[in-house]
């Protein structure tokens, strides 16, 4: 799953700067190491909804969440990276632009993905991906709901950052 391992090298990340901030006693860590925490978070949320939302009533909730490795990947990782990052992980402030930032990964996964689809290349991974396999209407449907939904939740998780 390309979010987990976005997820994995993010948080090795920002844990090596905070590291290294303890002998400083500053709470800080570059803006570009937030952004990269931020965007790795965003991608998981959108992972957790898309399982709640399509995967969870077209396999079945405790296929889609709770099998491994779906129960790590799928709900236990965006869970605690979110609550992480909108919780303890306050300074510096997120620019509003980060919120392009942060929708960028899915709008380029979703963008190839639907492109070698359309061509043919590969059938899927996902259902909602194999455009041949089902209307026009269905497909641009998903694709307005997932990247809408993705910059819902880039600018949700960022502004639930900024008050909590």
């Amino acid at each position: 799953n390309d979010s987990a391992i976005l997820a994995i090298v993010a948080c090795a990340t920002m844990a090596f700067f905070q590291i290294c901030t303890l002998p400083k006693r500053k709470t800080d860590v570059p803006l570009w190491v937030k952004c990269f925490k931020y965007i790795a978070t965003c991608c998981l949320v959108v992972n957790l909804l898309v399982a709640l939302i399509l995967f969870g009533p077209h396999d079945g909730y405790d296929r889609a969440l709770f099998q491994t490795p779906y129960l790590y990947q799928r709900f236990l990782c965006p869970i605690f990276a979110f609550a992480s990052f909108v919780l303890f992980e306050k300074k510096p402030k997120l620019p509003h632009h980060a919120i392009k930032l942060a929708t960028a990964p899915t709008y380029a996964y979703g963008a190839v993905m639907i492109l070698l689809n359309l061509f043919e290349v590969i059938n899927g991974p996902y259902f909602f991906l194999r455009v041949h396999h089902q209307s026009v209407g269905y497909s641009i449907l998903y694709a307005l709901g997932i990247l809408g939904g993705s910059g819902v939740v880039a600018w949700l998780v960022r502004k639930l950052n900024r008050i909590l």
